[in-house]
């Protein structure tokens, strides 16, 4: 019977595996400190329709009016296509020019580390039973 997510230890590998957040962290602080000082700098006697004006108070989008037009109206530009296309000299001057040398070319051992560390974290966190992706299963 399949396991429901993952045991304790693969659990915590996950979690020491996380990339920092401190870094983030620290600058939404300073923002929330930026807009702090500006809200408690205003005059208490504020109205509130000054206070929809200003940029610095988040809300919602001032919603633009939508103009309904006529697909008949509607100019259409065709513009040429006049890059090169096809596989570029890298691809055509390989040795092997098989399939597989083909994705090791257009995709590095790095973004395949990324693809893997994102898939398994996603699958972590939906919680539903999974078999753990790794680099060689993909790569």
């Amino acid at each position: 019977m399949p396991r429901k997510g993952l045991t304790i230890p693969e659990a915590l590998e996950v979690f020491h595996n996380l990339p920092s957040d401190i870094e983030s962290d620290e600058s939404s602080l300073s923002e929330a400190d930026n807009v702090m000082t500006a809200k408690s700098s205003s005059s208490e006697n504020t109205n509130i329709d000054e206070v929809k004006d200003d940029i610095s108070v988040p809300g919602p989008s001032r919603i633009s009016k939508v103009t309904w037009k006529n697909k008949a109206s509607v100019k259409i530009r065709n513009t040429p296509f006049t890059e090169q296309s096809g596989p570029s000299d890298e691809i055509t001057s390989l040795q092997d020019p098989s399939p597989i040398s083909n994705f090791f070319m257009l995709f590095s051992i790095s973004f395949i580390e990324i693809i893997v560390y994102q898939t398994n974290l996603y699958a972590t966190q939906k919680g539903n039973a999974f078999t753990p992706v790794t680099v060689y299963r993909i790569y």
